[in-house]
């Protein structure tokens, strides 16, 4: 640690200090930066490539105008080896001259911006009068094309009905509702007999730049089996703090010469990961790859979401 530190700027070593050590004797593998998970796709080239036009853009100085920039941009596209009309599709979202919701909107052409207004900012029977309006034309449509025409009950009833059906499958409960619909989030769930369970969970202090995990072994009667707890200094990623405590869980479980285990954390994604070992994050890698590795010095071992 010291030798990093002589050997590099604050900033580098700091960073340097924060990777993670595998534990299991993983070989160091290369990694693309410019995406989430290291490997390499085309969307992430295009994002780099993009991002590497507006800096050159951004060069020509504070003085270049928005034509100009439009400019340099057509030039560079226009020399591209593609089909003309995915040119002109690039030219039209450049120049925000697409058809989408919020250009139209914007521009308040025609009916399209009765869409995007905010439902919770109506009243009833201001919804119920934009229902029915936008209904009026499907039947008018209808009735136009296919020759079949609608009551003004019938149309009014229709647009209230599959309105409300809208609301009622698209409007999010409180986080009060979910908490009180759901009391049995918060309780601790005994495992099936002959199975150990561990829980793990970490904590982030960026004050100091520390992480705590920790993690806690019970069999099926309740009983506490072992306690790990560990903190690493120079580290302040909640996702590297999780993936930690995962895997010092499992270190726990092997210490315990556990054979059956369950491993029960509110890290989806990371416990997503370990279960179907899929390509993780970069910077967790190494850690889930410790995890599947000893995932084999159990009989049987399993990974849980568990929302705390």
């Amino acid at each position: 640690m010291q030798l990093i530190k002589e050997s590099f700027n604050e900033e580098e070593a700091t960073v340097i200090l924060s990777l993670p050590i595998s534990t299991t004797q993983r070989r160091d593998r290369k990694v693309w930066h410019y995406s989430p998970n290291g490997v390499f796709t085309v969307k992430s080239a295009y994002c780099l490539e993009k991002e590497s036009l507006i800096n050159e853009l951004d060069n020509h100085g504070a003085q270049t105008s928005s034509a100009n920039v439009m400019a340099l941009i057509w030039k560079k596209l226009r020399g591209l080896p593609i089909h003309p009309k995915i040119k002109f599709f690039a030219w039209k979202c450049f120049n925000e001259a697409l058809a989408t919701n919020s250009a139209l909107t914007a521009k308040k052409c025609g009916f399209f911006h009765l869409f995007v207004l905010d439902l919770r900012s109506l009243k009833t029977v201001d919804i119920c009068l934009t229902g029915g309006i936008v209904f009026a034309i499907k039947t008018r449509n209808d009735l136009v094309f296919n020759g079949t025409s609608w009551p003004a009950e019938a149309i009014n009833g229709k647009a209230q009905a599959d309105f409300f059906e809208f609301l009622e499958a698209n409007v999010k409960p409180s986080p009060t509702q979910v908490a009180s619909s759901n009391p049995e989030t918060l309780v601790w769930k005994r495992p099936e007999e002959g199975m150990i369970k561990i829980n793990v969970d970490a904590a982030v202090s960026k004050a100091t730049s520390t992480i705590g995990t920790g993690a806690i072994a019970r069999n099926a009667s309740g009983s506490i089996l072992g306690i790990f707890i560990k903190s690493y200094e120079g580290l302040t990623s909640p996702r590297l703090a999780k993936a930690m405590a995962i895997r010092n869980g499992m270190n726990l479980g092997v210490a315990l010469n556990v054979g059956r285990v369950l491993i029960e954390s509110d890290a989806e994604s990371i416990v997503r990961s370990c279960s179907m070992s899929k390509n993780p994050p970069s910077d967790i890698a190494v850690l889930v790859q410790d995890c599947l590795a000893l995932k084999d010095s159990f009989q049987l071992c399993d990974f849980k979401f568990c929302q705390m």
